[in-house]
């Protein structure tokens, strides 16, 4: 049995040997004849690019491919541009179409190798179509280098216009747009070749650039820079002037861009020389100050407060320079800037900073009354107002008496304007009411006056805004609830005609408001009266009173405190109408008054009799009482939140 099978086997591989040997001799005699049927033609089920070429001559098949794609290959773009359009080849914008490789491959496909190669590739050209793709390529870097040449053609830079000034004229330039292909715009629309590849219309978009300064805008700037240097400008601070000559201002004009704009300014650098000259006349060094303290007097009896320094604005004075210039406005205003004290007042007793300051002017008043105020003030410089304490006026100023350096002078009493000593010390008090009540600190005891006085309505103060006084019964008196002392500093000025309190002492960070001002109830003056003084000389008329109008005022006053609190008060005051007064001499009231003449003599005649009988009565002595300060009064009493409760009549000292 064993021997049997290897017979089997031979008989097998012998076999198939004798089967091979047998395809063998198919396959090539099969090939041979494929080969000799389709000599000098493409083989059944050749392709190129999707094109049956089968049976065709390679002449043929290149003819049929030049004719579907030499033109595109010729010029597969036209790019437009204004006047002329352009046709690059393919191989100029990089693009490639190879049909001829395929083709090649094609005819070559089943006639080269040996014969079981040939004979396999003819089977499978006979069984199935063998497609040879068409090889496509686009090189953009061309591409891009072709259409930048183009737009180089067409380039045309931008041009600003220009202005130039020299030797004070002013020189244009006109410009221009500037002109560019977009080419880059192109690249992107240009398409990659392909079998369905046809010839495309592309138009090269063009960009023109306006010039960032325009012939107009130049124009304009020529305009605006010819008022800029028009005239000199005044450089003021307070009446005192620099002028900006227009040498000056032509050699520093400059013109500055700003985001797209062009602006014309001026190089403050060129102003440095005036700048220093400006700052070297107002600049003012900070000063910490200083003060002495008698603590057995408990007075401050030398007191300088510190003093913020001050210098030149220089970086807003260079652009005000340059508005005003622009706008027209040869006149700027010099800014100054703080430059605060390092020091404070800071001391034992508590004296921080200013909490309150009252003001008020005597304009046109006479000798005797400036003195005495003077006088007054310089009793109340320095005083300290402790914690808690309330502050009496009369009691704080002391008597008014000669031997203080006090004077006679005119006050009112009853209905009259008499002389006394004393007069104008209500303006003393009346700056220290209003100091008080812009402190916001509570107002307990304030008089007004009979009538109202004008020098306390200079400075457009309001209609009540005074306090009068009488020793000893009128005072103004007020309550220091602040967290430390209070001192009194006084300013006063005979130049401006001021008198100033100023209140020293801890940041209590009150405000203070007047709310409301009503006035009311208002009343013409009555007519105007002469009052008789034989001791005048002959021709003599003084105007002693000056007519106002009555009328109901009252003030209000709000203060916020430091932590929101708020509290109101007011302040009334009824004045009465009063006329224009005039003492004269009896020459010039027999003349001029007839009938105040008239009744003069009659009330002297009366007063000769009644003196002549009083004198026979008594055994010829005659004795005068006098009343000294008496006098009939009533108190109008003001404070916080409380109105004044006003007498029948009222009789002030120092009211003018």
């Amino acid at each position: 049995m064993a021997k049997a099978r290897n017979v089997s086997r031979r008989a097998l591989l012998g076999a198939a040997v004798l089967g091979a040997g047998f395809a063998v001799g198919l396959g090539s005699a099969v090939a041979t004849r494929i080969a000799m049927r389709y000599e000098g033609e493409f083989l059944p089920g050749s392709k190129v690019g999707g094109v049956d070429i089968s049976g065709l001559t390679p002449k043929q098949a290149l003819d049929l491919f030049d004719s579907r794609w030499q033109r595109y290959i010729a010029s597969p773009v036209v790019f437009r541009t204004p006047g002329r359009d352009w046709r690059p080849s393919a191989d100029e914008i990089g693009i490639g179409v190879d049909y001829l490789t395929p083709i090649r491959n094609a005819y070559a496909w089943g006639r080269h190798g040996g014969i079981f190669r040939r004979g396999r590739e003819n089977a499978a050209a006979s069984a199935l179509s063998r497609d040879h793709a068409i090889d496509f390529t686009f090189q953009r870097g061309k591409l891009r280098r072709y259409l930048a040449g183009i737009a180089s053609r067409y380039f045309r830079p931008v041009v600003n216009a220009s202005l130039e000034v020299r030797d004070g004229e002013i020189r244009l330039r006109a410009g221009s747009a500037g002109l560019e292909l977009d080419w880059q715009a192109a690249v992107d629309l240009v398409n990659p070749p392909g079998p369905e590849a046809g010839q495309q219309q592309i138009t090269i978009p063009i960009k023109e650039t306006a010039p960032g300064l325009s012939t107009l805008n130049v124009e304009n700037l020529t305009q605006t820079i010819m008022k800029m240097l028009e005239d000199p400008i005044v450089l003021d601070f307070e009446g005192n002037g620099w002028l900006l000559d227009q040498q000056t201002l032509k050699d520093a004009l400059q013109l500055e861009r700003v985001g797209t704009q062009v602006v014309p300014t001026f190089d403050s650098s060129k102003f440095e020389p005036l700048f220093d000259e400006i700052d070297d006349r107002l600049a003012i060094e900070p000063s910490d100050g200083s003060w002495e303290y008698d603590a057995e007097s408990e007075r401050v009896v030398e007191f300088v407060p510190s003093i913020d320094g001050r210098r030149l604005d220089r970086g807003s004075l260079a652009s005000g320079i340059v508005e005003g210039a622009k706008s027209g406005n040869r006149k700027v205003d010099i800014p100054i800037v703080g430059v605060p004290a390092s020091g404070t007042l800071v001391k034992d007793l508590g004296i921080e900073n200013l909490i309150g300051a009252g003001e008020s002017f005597f304009f046109q008043s006479p000798s005797f009354r400036i003195h005495n105020i003077e006088v007054g003030a310089r009793i109340l410089d320095g005083s300290l107002i402790r914690q808690g304490e309330e502050f009496s006026f009369n009691r704080y100023l002391g008597p008014i008496e000669y031997d203080r350096g006090f004077v006679d002078g005119l006050v009112i009493i009853d209905d009259s304007t008499v002389d006394a000593i004393g007069g104008g010390i209500c303006q003393v008090s009346t700056t220290m009411f209003r100091a008080a009540f812009l402190a916001g600190l509570p107002i307990k005891e304030r008089h007004k006056h009979l009538y109202r006085v004008r020098y306390y309505e200079h400075g457009d103060f309001p209609i009540g805004f005074d306090a009068s006084i009488w020793q000893p019964v009128l005072d103004l008196r007020f309550v220091n609830d602040t967290e430390g002392p209070i001192m009194i500093r006084t300013v006063f000025s005979r130049r401006r005609k001021s008198l100033k309190f100023e209140f020293w002492g801890r940041r209590h960070g009150r405000t203070v408001e007047i709310s409301g001002h009503h006035l009311s109830n208002w009343e013409d003056p009555p007519p105007d009266e002469w009052v008789i003084d034989e001791e005048l000389p002959e021709g003599t008329t003084e105007q002693t009173e000056w007519a106002v109008k009555g009328v109901f005022a009252v003030l209000e006053r709000r203060v916020t405190s430091a932590t929101g609190k708020v509290s109101n008060s007011r302040f009334s005051s009824s004045f009465l109408p009063w006329p224009n007064r005039y003492m004269v001499s009896p020459d010039v009231a027999k003349e001029e008054a007839p009938d105040v003449y008239e009744e003069w003599q009659q009330a002297n005649a009366a007063a000769g009799a009644d003196e002549e009988e009083s004198t026979e009565q008594a055994g010829g002595d005659t004795t005068e009482e006098t009343s000294g300060d008496t006098a009939e009064e009533s108190v109008e009493e003001t404070a916080e939140e409380t109105e004044s409760v006003e007498s029948k009549q009222e009789q002030t000292s120092g009211g003018q």
